[in-house]
């Protein structure tokens, strides 16, 4: 399958595309003289010759009448000699999706939690909707043991071996208790074949952000005791 060939001028410079002809809609193979709707440049830098800079086409197929958004990665042959690459290739297009943020407080007791938490999200984004369930499990289970090694560091390998529940357990939160056991049968729900409860993961991931203001507040009262304490002992 041949591709489209296209020459293209920036700054008075030719470039050649190799164009995908066939259609990514309907896959159908595109004529050579396909119509192109919109076509242009946009550098990545200040300066006339840029490190990486981007033509982007616009097609429309004539079976399925898609537009198909092409984009090709414009570079320079050698950064000291002001001349592009003859040929500019394809450049891969995908969807960006941004990270969750979490307090830097969440990020200090538990960095892997918000790393899972993240790809879960991508691969919920990414329409992977059989796998996000688990993934969220999986950073709940992070969340509440990070959090009671925090509380108790002197038992960190036995809660490291415990199961989410009996280390859910050993926090004294009420809020975060009953927060997550429901998180932990919605997440075992997406594991097996049959779903005990109707319930869906949207709320698991706005349970477990609430866990996280619990834990936030939990943090936030011993510091402040601690601070009261630190006073009077001053005072006295």
């Amino acid at each position: 399958m041949n591709p489209i060939k296209k020459k293209i001028t920036i700054f008075d410079q030719n470039i050649h595309l190799n164009i995908p002809s066939k259609c990514q809609f309907c896959n159908a193979i595109l004529p050579q003289n396909s119509e192109v709707l919109a076509e242009g440049y946009t550098s990545d830098s200040l300066g006339r010759f840029s490190e990486h800079g981007k033509y982007f086409l616009l097609l429309k197929c004539p079976f399925c009448e898609s537009i198909i958004t092409d984009l090709f990665s414009i570079l320079p042959e050698n950064p000291l000699i002001k001349k592009f690459r003859s040929y500019a290739p394809l450049k891969k297009q995908s969807v960006k999706i941004s990270n969750e943020m979490f307090p830097s407080q969440i990020q200090n007791i538990s960095p892997r939690f918000i790393s899972i938490y993240n790809q879960s999200l991508k691969a919920e984004k990414n329409g992977l909707n059989e796998l996000t369930g688990m993934g969220y499990r999986k950073a709940l289970e992070f969340l509440v043991k990070d959090y009671a090694i925090y509380l108790y560091p002197t038992e960190e390998v036995k809660i490291q071996k415990m199961s989410l529940q009996n280390a859910l357990a050993k926090l004294d939160t009420q809020s975060i208790k009953i927060l997550g056991q429901v998180s932990i049968k919605i997440g075992n729900d997406e594991t097996h074949y049959y779903k005990k409860h109707d319930w869906d993961i949207a709320d698991m991931k706005s349970y477990i952000s609430t866990i996280c203001t619990f834990i936030l507040s939990d943090l936030n009262f011993r510091e402040a005791t601690d601070r009261l304490k630190q006073d009077h002992q001053l005072k006295d």
